[in-house]
């Protein structure tokens, strides 16, 4: 039950990501580069708090990380009504502290509430239902059939943050994570062995073991836990350097309801989708490849899309779609390496990438659709050269 609800949080919290920023974009009257600078501040303390908070979700303090959430989003909810462009703006900020520790409150009763053995599979159920309640409840506003608005919105995420703070299990003993860890390194001791006495034994054949320490490498993965945080940091920046222009190059054709709706559409069928990709979502050094190159070509060939409706809905499919198996990958495959360990540091890197992609767009916006193009071709090719080191 703690789960379900802690995650209709998250989604609530993702919901009120885009919804607050658009509604910045299309409300007032921004530039490029002071709606660039909004959405850098708000991964900037993103950031700081994964720092601050890292610890306490190694130690074990789910309870306490979800509390420190819900006063966030309160504190949100009060600046958010006062209507003004710099409280709002305040108020995302106060929003990016929420969904840091909801996140690392959530990370951390996964890895000690649950079998190591099943880690990716919440992963992946987590980011199914975020796509699915956040995608529903898009839909459902933006159509008229449920009539909210962000304020309201963000007093149903404050009652739910409540709820979930009060709902979620204490974590007892801290240990499924050292288990996992003391079972990990008993095993590489064991095939360490192995490969010393398989090297005695081939010692007149260096070719045949140089094949066998090729096969070892990559039954290890194939890819360091640093090699995994620097190609996420590009393959999320060029998403997320689309993410920041995208209202401001289409708000002279596409309305704030028809871009909610078609965001809406998007999340459902991302959602349906990853029940289908789910096993190759487990994570591995080709999958993660695959998607780096398809969301790289995607947003840059597919821009031409952006400016109809149908259109836009197929772009932030693909777009969205590739986002979210590139994050449970690289998720999965971070986590197994550093048996759940440093949580705080992947969404860190995460959310950098994000300052980065969100600092450059306003930028190289003003460069023309060329610049566009370049950059992302540029960061796409960083993120796939970094995993193949």
């Amino acid at each position: 039950m703690w789960f379900f609800i802690a995650i209709l949080f998250l989604s609530l919290l993702s919901f009120l990501d885009l919804g607050i920023f658009t509604y910045i974009g299309y409300s007032f009257n921004v530039s490029p580069l002071v709606y660039g600078i909004i959405a850098a501040t708000w991964s900037l303390i993103y950031i700081i708090s994964n720092k601050l908070f890292g610890n306490l979700a190694d130690k074990g303090e789910n309870k306490l990380l979800m509390l420190i959430s819900l006063i966030n989003i309160f504190v949100a909810t009060f600046l958010f009504s006062r209507g003004s462009l710099a409280y709002i703006a305040i108020a995302y900020m106060f929003h990016a502290i929420s969904v840091s520790t909801a996140n690392l409150s959530v990370s951390s009763s996964i890895f000690e509430l649950t079998d190591s053995e099943s880690w990716w599979k919440y992963s992946a159920a987590q980011r199914l239902l975020v796509y699915l309640i956040r995608g529903t409840t898009l839909l459902l506003i933006s159509t008229g059939i449920l009539s909210l608005s962000i304020f309201q919105v963000l007093m149903i995420a404050t009652a739910i943050a409540a709820i979930s703070a009060i709902v979620l299990p204490s974590i007892g003993v801290n240990i499924e994570r050292k288990l996992h860890l003391i079972n990990k390194n008993v095993s590489n001791v064991i095939e360490y062995s192995n490969m010393k006495s398989l090297a005695a034994i081939n010692l007149e054949n260096p070719t045949g073991l140089q094949g066998v320490l090729e096969g070892f490498k990559l039954k290890e993965g194939g890819v360091s836990s640093k090699n995994i945080l620097l190609s996420l940091f590009f393959a999320i920046a060029m998403g997320d350097f689309m993410f920041t222009i995208m209202p401001l190059l289409i708000k002279g054709d596409i309305s704030l309801n028809t871009l909610w709706i078609s965001h809406g559409i998007t999340g459902i069928v991302i959602g349906i989708s990853l029940v289908l990709m789910s096993k190759i979502l487990k994570g591995s050094k080709k999958s993660a490849t695959f998607f780096v190159l398809l969301r790289g070509l995607w947003l840059a060939l597919g821009i031409p899309l952006l400016f109809k409706p149908s259109g836009l809905i197929l772009y932030l499919i693909i777009m969205y779609l590739s986002s979210s198996a590139i994050d449970t990958i690289f998720y999965n495959l971070y986590s197994e390496t550093n048996s759940g360990y440093g949580a705080n540091n992947y969404f860190i890197v995460r959310e950098m990438g994000t300052l980065f992609g969100s600092l450059i767009a306003g930028m190289i916006m003003t460069f023309g659709l060329t610049a566009i193009i370049i950059s992302l071709a540029l960061m796409c090719t960083i993120a796939l050269i970094s995993i193949d080191i």
